[in-house]
């Protein structure tokens, strides 16, 4: 149950947040709340945080870790959509970089985490 936690609901929410954090950020008319675009960052970099813990020994293997990463992907894909469909421009620029570089960035935590967590004593 805690791994279904961890590994599907968090990363979920946070990714849904942040991306529904970013469709209210950009109005029709005028410029994007810059206050609400940094609040839709950090669940984005929460997510981010779960999956270099994880994958840096907390408690899961780092294959954990790429399960959260397809996870927080799946759940970024769907916000994506959701802001292709909305008029401005800001939102579809918005939803390309977090469709395209967040699982990048995501897949870039777990190679850094998977890395520091490494310790093989022998003995």
């Amino acid at each position: 149950m805690l791994f279904l936690l961890f590994v599907v609901v968090l990363p979920a929410l946070l990714t849904g947040v942040g991306a529904a954090l970013l469709a209210v950020a950009f109005r029709r008319s005028g410029k994007p709340r810059l206050l609400w675009i940094a609040g839709a960052v950090v669940p984005l970099l929460a997510t981010g945080a779960l999956i270099l813990v994880t994958a840096g020994g907390g408690g899961y293997s780092p294959l954990g870790s790429l399960d959260q990463m397809i996870v927080a992907s799946a759940a970024a894909l769907v916000g994506g959509f959701v802001l292709v469909l909305k008029p401005p421009a800001g939102r579809r620029i918005a939803a390309v970089l977090l469709v395209t570089v967040y699982p990048l960035a995501l897949l870039a935590l777990i190679f850094a985490g998977a890395h520091q967590g490494v310790s093989v004593k022998w003995e």
